[in-house]
């Protein structure tokens, strides 16, 4: 593989569009993970003087329990790691563009094939993270609400089993 001016010309059109989608994504993501760790925060900070004005053992298992079920959720953590992927995928394209342009500018190029390589491989990593962002949300809609009617079945069973064995 060598760098070409038709390859350098594709891939300094291409990459600027993939920078585009990835700020978009990333400003969608970055947002939803700093509302989740808000929350996050907010329920920690609320167990945690919950806990401290506990007068009983029953009042501390009872705001114990509930501080289990807050959390980092699984829809944070992918909301994290995509941001972290297309900050990644980002910076690697801004090369990729330098590197096009830079090829374009000079007037007599020489062929580097390290650069084609990088190129290829920045502009394919921004393609996957173009297929796996509408995937990630696609599977977290579906799934998501399934997950939850299962957990509250079960937490159903669970209450059910211990009132009858009072």
């Amino acid at each position: 593989m060598q760098m070409t001016e038709a390859f350098a010309t594709t891939a300094a059109a291409v990459a600027p569009v993939i920078v585009l989608v990835a700020v978009v994504e990333m400003r969608i993501y970055g947002t939803r993970t700093r509302d989740v760790g808000l929350t996050e925060a907010r329920l920690i900070e609320e167990s945690t003087q919950a806990l401290l004005a506990a007068r009983t053992e029953e009042e501390r298992n009872a705001v114990i329990t509930g501080a289990r079920r807050s959390g980092v959720t699984p829809t944070a953590i992918a909301s994290l790691a995509l941001s972290a992927g297309w900050v990644v995928v980002t910076i690697l394209l801004a090369l990729a563009e330098y590197s096009s342009l830079a090829f374009l500018a000079t007037e007599t190029p020489s062929p580097s094939p390290v650069a084609a390589r990088r190129i290829l491989l920045s502009i394919m990593l921004g393609m996957f993270m173009l297929i796996i962002t509408p995937l990630t949300r696609w599977c977290r809609d579906y799934f998501h609400p399934m997950f939850r009617v299962f957990a509250s079945s079960h937490r159903y069973w669970k209450a059910r089993k211990a009132i009858r064995n009072e």
